[in-house]
């Protein structure tokens, strides 16, 4: 049972592990711990290691730190009694993912209301919660692999679990509920990890009610700027991942979902159109709006400017010594992330649901290991814009597709991709961004379906980033790489005799 061991790995007491770091990998591969019997000493460790700030962030980095290291392989079953173990007590593995996860938000909660939670503590649990869901995700795909896992259903926030993972007995959606969504494309991976701790979401929606007493979702999105939508209908798209958060204020939390749409609605009335999307992220331009200041608003209005959101904001310092924020046209070195309102401890996880399917019929991977896979390409590009000095090619082509792209938005076409005022430079490092992992796409998918195929589960993380960086690496060799005609480094450019 090793994809479960794994994580009761991460939560063990650090007398779990070895002096020697060779030693405890070893023993995280060769020796993974019974998840039946590890489970109740597991949970109870987790609570002792997470009452203390500074042992908070020592428990958390070391473990996670340490699977950062392993191979995929480490995290499954090679066994056919280890398989056949782990098929019967999938479903209860999961179960168990999901309370931890569910502690862990606890914890946090107990440390910020005593006033003891810092800036490190609540990053390593950031973190913490993205490998939770990770491993969720390869196993939930495991179990799908094996016929253990047949029925999926398509809405949000629908089916049977391990589908969708609820923390109440019964689902029911209430005015002021929150929706937070992780998308398909680069811009939403983009925005979802632009945070000096990566998050897993991009876009934050509110329940409403509209002037006929009618459940609506309002939203901000990039094409259209705010959207009123009603709530069956918005209900029945295909999401990566949506989770349900509720404000533990119940009175604030109905003023605000009738204020998002006040806000909405009266704007459309005074000016003929919706809020034009906020390109900046700043909640200081009362003219456009992004889909998180539209939730900030809402709940200032609500709450006669008492409860301000987030608790904490996401920073985003890690892109001082690059212009990519600059040319994305933002400012802040602190912003309103969508995921912030995951940590938030005025909010209570409801459910957390996730689409299991393929999107679309011609894609070749399910929606999730492609989301992952985007991940993956996304934080290398982040990483080598941040720490190996490269950075986005400004060429003649890229301009003239940006161009080309602002006239065509002008004439009337990709409405649904871009709205008319989007910044030049914004437009052209989203190409520039989406061209880039395009290429990369074109590398890694292929190499991840043949490896599926061979072990019959994913890759780790980590194995796909050093594809990818091997790939880049190469390409620096190459005198017309296509890639390096989008991004490169001035000692690549060195090598080839051209100039960036």
């Amino acid at each position: 049972m090793k994809i479960a061991s794994m994580l009761f790995l991460v939560m063990t007491a650090p007398s779990v592990w070895a002096n020697d770091s060779h030693t405890e990998i070893n023993s995280m591969i060769f020796k993974p711990l019974n998840f039946v019997n590890e489970v109740a000493k597991s949970i109870s460790q987790i609570d002792t290691n997470l009452k203390n700030p500074d042992k908070c962030v020592e428990f958390i980095s070391d473990k996670l730190d340490k699977i950062d290291r392993l191979k995929s392989d480490s995290f499954f079953p090679q066994t056919d009694a280890e398989s056949l173990a782990l098929e019967e007590k999938g479903n209860d593995t999961l179960a168990k993912l999901f309370h931890i996860q569910l502690m862990v938000r606890k914890k946090q909660r107990e440390l910020s209301l005593s006033g003891k939670l810092n800036y490190d503590c609540l990053q390593n649990i950031r973190r913490s919660t993205r490998y939770i869901r990770f491993m969720e995700d390869m196993l939930i795909e495991w179990l799908i692999e094996r016929k253990k896992i047949t029925q999926f259903s398509d809405d949000v926030l629908s089916g049977e679990f391990p589908q969708l993972m609820k923390n109440v007995d019964s689902l029911e959606f209430k005015i002021g509920d929150l929706f937070l969504i992780r998308g398909k494309s680069y811009v939403s991976g983009m925005i979802a990890r632009i945070g000096d701790t990566e998050l897993q979401f991009s876009h934050l929606a509110i329940l409403g009610l509209n002037e006929k007493n009618e459940k609506v979702i309002i939203e901000a999105l990039i094409p259209y700027g705010t959207k009123i939508s009603p709530f069956k209908e918005w209900m029945k798209q295909k999401e990566a991942r949506v989770v349900l958060f509720r404000f533990q204020d119940s009175v604030v939390a109905e003023n605000a979902g009738r204020a998002a749409f006040d806000l909405a609605n009266s704007y459309i009335g005074r000016h003929g159109h919706t809020i034009p999307y906020d390109f900046h992220m700043s909640s200081l331009d009362a003219d456009t709006i992004f889909c998180a200041e539209l939730i900030e608003n809402a709940f200032l209005a609500a709450s006669s400017s008492k409860v301000l959101l987030p608790e904490h904001k996401s920073m985003t310092t890690k892109f001082k010594s690059t212009p990519f924020l600059k040319n994305m046209g933002i400012d802040a070195s602190e912003i309103f992330a969508p995921g912030d309102i995951e940590f938030d401890s005025r909010f209570d996880l409801l459910a957390e649901y996730r689409f299991l399917g393929k999107y679309d019929e011609s894609d070749s991977v399910p929606l999730l290991r492609k989301v992952r896979m985007q991940d993956a390409i996304i934080q290398s590009i982040y990483n080598w814009t941040i720490m190996d000095n490269y950075q986005f090619v400004d060429s003649w082509k890229i301009n003239m597709k940006t161009i080309l792209a602002k006239i065509m938005r002008y004439i009337g076409f990709l409405k649904d991709r871009m709205p008319s005022h989007m910044p030049y430079s914004s437009l052209k490092t989203v190409i520039q961004f989406e061209d880039t992992s395009h290429i990369l796409e074109a590398h890694l998918f292929p190499i991840e379906e043949r490896f599926y195929q061979q072990k019959k589960h994913s890759l780790h993380f980590q194995e796909m980033l050093k594809i990818l960086k091997d790939f880049r690496n190469a390409e620096c060799e190459i005198t017309d790489s296509e890639f390096n005609g989008l991004m490169a480094t001035k000692a690549c450019f060195r090598k080839t005799g051209r100039e960036i």
